[in-house]
């Protein structure tokens, strides 16, 4: 065997070593990064960083089922709403019938009635169910932002906490040196990604806490309407509209006109009373802002009446009030395209009322 043979196998061999004792060391750093949660792809990151951007890919199917059952919300309430207002204008064409003593007009109406009466409790159990199903598609979206924010949280504590890590740090230096690179633990570009897109979520789910004002066992709420008119109402869910006394129209300049369509209206103590529909511009509560919402005017004849913030503003919202520490709960996901928004009132004037 030739001397200059010998001298190359030793260099190979001087050669080889190095080389497995660096994929060693390399192997040994990643498996400490490993261990503490980092993991090395082209770059060094938390593993958790996975787990953020797979959540947040619930976004969309949550936020559909939220905006679906919101919608099939409001098309129970407007189902329901119809009928009441049918019975209401029934119920007085029924006392004009007994006054002229009717007998068949009579019967006619009370037969509508009745199928009418039948129709209200199927339509009353359809939109409780309805609310029930919308409350809870917008807890659950609700829950998964928080959850999400949480988890960040958590990753950006982690990313912090680990560069403080000594283990982590000598794991790093030793990952360096076996592959000559600069490897870093530093938040990653999908991480900041996730951060930004869970940002644009959160800024999606309005909520607000609105003082009340108690009186007796009614809660009274600051209320703005087209934009530059404030008005304690009554906060009443069982009214299907807002109600606006003819004192108050008149106070806020609000333009009624004569082709509005009018509108039999039941109060709570069952007296039946004229009103007309017309459109408000906005309604402003809190923070939140609706535009374009249906309300009712009254007739001089009931000048004791008080304005009433009814389903007309409130069915846009998962809505809660705390009775003992006497506040308004509101919740809402942004939806431009519905004309909500959480923004100061503009102050434009009222439209015209519905044909």
């Amino acid at each position: 065997m030739s001397r200059a043979y010998l001298l190359a196998c030793v260099g190979l061999v001087s050669l080889v070593v190095p080389v497995d004792r660096s994929r060693a060391d390399e192997a040994s750093a990643v498996a400490t990064l490993k261990a503490k949660g980092i993991v090395k792809t082209g770059s060094l990151a938390l593993a958790a960083d996975s787990e953020l951007s797979k959540k947040l890919k619930d976004d969309f199917k949550l936020k559909k089922n939220v905006q679906l059952a919101t919608q099939a919300l409001q098309t129970a309430t407007a189902a329901s709403t119809e009928n009441d207002q049918a019975m209401t204008a029934l119920n007085a064409q029924l006392i004009v019938a007994n006054r002229n003593r009717d007998a068949a007009t009579n019967n006619a109406i009370v037969g509508e009635l009745n199928l009418r009466n039948d129709q209200r409790k199927e339509l009353s159990k359809a939109e409780s169910e309805a609310r029930a199903k919308a409350n809870a598609a917008l807890e659950e979206y609700v829950t998964f932002v928080v959850e999400a924010r949480r988890l960040a949280d958590k990753i950006t504590h982690d990313y912090k906490l680990l560069a403080e890590d000594k283990d982590v740090g000598s794991a790093i230096d030793e990952l360096n040196k076996a592959t000559g690179k600069t490897f870093a633990l530093t938040e990653s570009k999908a991480f900041q990604a996730s951060l930004k897109m869970l940002k644009r979520i959160e800024d999606q789910v309005l909520s607000d806490e609105i003082p009340l004002k108690a009186q007796s066992n009614t809660f009274h709420v600051a209320t703005t309407l087209n934009g530059k008119y404030p008005k304690d109402m009554l906060v009443d869910s069982g009214a299907s509209l807002i109600l606006i006394p003819d004192k108050v129209a008149k106070e806020i300049d609000l333009f009624v006109p004569e082709d509005a369509k009018p509108l039999k209206l039941k109060l709570a103590d069952g007296r039946i009373i004229d009103g007309k529909l017309i459109q408000l511009a906005s309604v402003r509560v809190g923070r939140f802002e609706i535009e374009n919402v249906d309300a009712a005017v009254l007739g001089p004849d009931f000048p004791s009446a008080e304005p009433l913030l009814g389903m007309s503003f409130l069915q846009n919202f998962n809505f809660k009030i705390d009775a003992d520490a006497a506040k308004l709960t509101m919740t809402k996901i942004d939806d431009s395209s519905k004309g909500a928004k959480a923004a100061p009132a503009k102050g434009t004037p009222a439209k015209t009322g519905k044909k």
